[in-house]
């Protein structure tokens, strides 16, 4: 294409960071969420068989418990207690 993005004022990226090189020249950045292969709002992609509540799904849902705990390996088959 032959573009030349360091001399250029403005630079639109259509995907959700900046790749290193292009970290690398920018003078700040600012995001902008669109639709799109990379949509980054999750609330707009319309998710629908995920557990509930979720965050951001659930605004108003309680403080989750955020306490660590031992889960079996990953050889071994789920209980039905783990959540």
């Amino acid at each position: 294409l032959s573009l030349d993005p360091r001399s250029a004022d403005i630079v639109i990226v259509k995907i959700g960071y900046l790749e290193p090189e292009l970290f690398d020249m920018s003078n700040g950045w600012k995001m902008a969420l669109t639709p799109g292969g990379v949509d980054q709002d999750l609330v707009r992609l319309g998710h629908h068989r995920i557990s509930r509540p979720m965050f951001p799904f659930d605004r108003d849902m309680a403080d989750p418990d955020l306490t660590a705990r031992i889960i079996p390996a990953s050889d071994q088959p789920l209980t039905g207690n783990e959540e």
